[in-house]
């Protein structure tokens, strides 16, 4: 997704540990949701926490389901 590339680029630029802190598009909630999933461990939402909660939740029910 190129804007999502661009917006990792455009951000802060790395920081200790390889880390980076973006403003990234999205569509729509539900898009991005399943979007963020998609790295896995690399990547954690912030904001907003209407998105950061859903993704939570089903962290803690795919760790219930193979922890």
């Amino acid at each position: 997704m190129p804007a999502v590339i661009d917006a990792v680029e455009a951000g802060e630029g790395e920081h200790p540990g390889g880390w980076r802190r973006a403003l990234v598009p999205m569509e729509s909630l539900t898009h991005a949701e399943g979007e963020r999933m998609r790295p896995g461990g690399q990547v954690e939402v912030v904001s907003p926490p209407e998105l950061r909660e859903p993704i939570a939740a089903t962290t803690m029910a795919l760790a219930a389901l193979y922890g």
